[in-house]
């Protein structure tokens, strides 16, 4: 998806997260040799009815110097809507990665 300053951050699309929708969870690598502290607001996209549906959130934390953060437990996973609508946009907003000394 993006790769910024050694921080590269991607996706991996699910078709039936919770066994009805669609889901993604986010992976951030980071190849420096420091810690990072990331900020970024998550876009999601659904058409519905000729309308686009959009759903946002924010996410921050820390990924450890030389490591890999995913998954739910990260908070790094989403299904953006539960009525069955698919997401047919990803992407991210003000997105920062500063290193932690």
């Amino acid at each position: 998806m993006i790769t910024v300053d050694s921080v590269a951050v991607s996706y991996v699309f699910y078709s039936e997260a919770d066994n009805k929708n669609n889901g993604v969870v986010l992976k951030i690598a980071n190849y420096r040799t420091a810690d990072v502290r990331y900020k970024m607001t998550v876009v999601m996209r659904g058409p519905k009815g000729g309308l686009k549906k959009e759903v946002t959130t924010q996410v921050e934390g820390t990924v450890g110097a030389q490591s890999l953060l995913t998954g739910d437990e990260a908070g790094l996973f989403f299904v953006p809507f539960t009525d069955g609508t698919p997401i047919g946009e990803l992407g991210l907003r003000a997105y920062r990665f500063r290193s932690v000394h």
